[in-house]
């Protein structure tokens, strides 16, 4: 199980710094005016697919 479990949280970190890219690109389209909600929506998307991976590579810790 500690295997699994670090396989889902190193895609937790991945997932992360996606959103990561996405939010800065997101900033970008805001300082220049054009539509910044695409890749806002993407940011929380993957932050959101990286909070359930760490959770699930929490419950796979403790198991």
């Amino acid at each position: 199980m500690k295997m699994l479990s670090s396989i889902f949280f190193s895609a937790a970190i991945v997932f992360f710094f996606v959103s990561l890219v996405f939010f800065e690109i997101g900033t970008r389209k805001v300082r220049k005016s054009d539509d910044p909600k695409t890749y806002d929506k993407k940011g929380v998307l993957f932050l959101v697919i990286s909070i359930i991976l760490a959770g699930v590579s929490l419950i796979f810790a403790f198991i």
